[in-house]
């Protein structure tokens, strides 16, 4: 797997290049997957301003 530097990365990623030689496919783990990672939650307390908070709610 190459290294590349996240501004790079994402720039290739932006126009649309193929990215798979930075990804290391071995270590990924599939969503429909996730269920089998054991994840532990911890509650927080976050303050955003408004907008951001209400762009986070649109997605």
């Amino acid at each position: 797997m190459k290294t590349i530097t996240a501004v790079a990365f994402d720039e290739k990623f932006n126009n649309g290049e193929d990215i798979s030689e930075y990804l290391d496919f071995d270590a990924a783990i599939r969503l429909k997957d996730a269920n089998k990672v054991k994840t532990d939650t911890k509650k927080v307390n976050v303050d955003f301003p408004e907008v951001l908070f209400r762009l986070i709610k649109r997605y």
